[in-house]
């Protein structure tokens, strides 16, 4: 006799009817997919196969049903259309419904989880990210079911959260200064496919500020480029000269430098050019960062840079 956990442990994957709130999430596709091996069970009986610009969707569940079929504080899934997927050694699989809509397949050697399917949404497979060869692929959008977290795990990043009774319901950011802005932030997620650049660039920020990187002015100059300037939290336009005259004098005399950064989010804007923005918390004094940065062929060179700081909100007419 088939039993199944109840109902108030459902996965927060995509199945059982989320579905339609997660179609509104950014989706990479490809009419012409290359397929290539992506992944494999522990043992490398089953292996699978995909293009990465087939991922749609990469998400943190906190589930009570992914956390006891996991063993760990929370599932990150990576969503993929079932044409796109080739695996291999299919008779190697052994099957565990989840419910009555939601199957996992396991190798029949190691006990590693391969993949998931839901009769609900056929078309869809689930992959376990930590499964896959590379975790350069892996650049997660949010995390779903927040409110059935551990109480031992601390959810660490910026990402968008959802939790509530249906797990999909936005929450409010930990950033959220004023509920005066609710509905006005942008939904911004980083492309899978720049996941390593993004890790290169949350390291170098905020700039001026890591002592790793530089404190000298000659080390300073070699960050940014020759045509370098910025915009200043008052709305004062800086040239590099004064940018740099101004880190040179800064860091003359030892100085506690104190921060906090959230929300990073990378756009490709040209070849070779990236925008990185996020927030930057010094105590009491919340900005908004920009920073449009270079690769080249010696290192990363920063082009242009902007803060401005965090107000208050202004009620809505509907708030008044």
């Amino acid at each position: 006799m088939t039993s199944y956990r109840s109902v108030d442990e459902k996965c927060g994957y995509l199945f059982d009817g989320s579905i339609s709130v997660l179609d509104n999430l950014p989706r990479q596709q490809t009419d012409s997919p290359s397929f290539k091996e992506q992944g494999a069970c522990y043992c490398g009986a089953v292996t699978l196969a995909f293009d990465p610009a087939c991922i749609s969707r990469i998400l943190h569940c906190h589930c009570s049903q992914c956390r006891r079929l996991s063993g760990a504080a929370f599932s990150t899934w990576v969503s993929i259309g079932r044409d796109a997927l080739q695996v291999s050694n299919e008779d190697g699989l052994a099957t565990f419904d989840v419910t009555p809509n939601v199957t996992r397949n396991f190798c029949k050697r190691c006990g590693t989880h391969a993949f998931s399917a839901s009769k609900q949404h056929d078309a869809i497979r689930g992959i376990p990210a930590g499964i896959l060869n590379s975790q350069q692929l892996v650049a997660p959008q949010g995390h779903y079911f927040v409110d059935d977290c551990v109480p031992w795990n601390r959810v660490p990043d910026d990402l968008p959260r959802y939790g509530g009774p249906s797990g999909f319901e936005p929450l409010a950011r930990v950033n959220q200064l004023a509920s005066g802005s609710q509905g006005a932030e942008p939904q911004l997620d980083t492309e899978p496919r720049l996941a390593s650049v993004l890790l290169e660039l949350k390291a170098r920020e905020p700039i001026f500020h890591r002592p790793e990187w530089g404190t000298s002015r000659p080390q300073f100059e070699g960050m940014t480029t020759d045509d370098f300037w910025e915009i200043g939290a008052s709305g004062q336009r800086y040239s590099r000269d004064f940018v740099l005259d101004t880190l040179e004098q800064r860091h003359a005399t030892p100085h506690q430098d104190i921060w906090e950064t959230r929300d990073f989010h990378c756009r490709e804007i040209a070849p070779s050019n990236y925008l990185l923005t996020y927030t930057l918390i010094q105590g009491d004094r919340v900005t908004r960062r920009s920073t449009i940065w270079r690769h080249t062929p010696s290192d990363w060179k920063i082009v242009f840079h902007q803060g401005t700081v965090v107000e208050a909100a202004t009620p809505s007419a509907t708030e008044r």
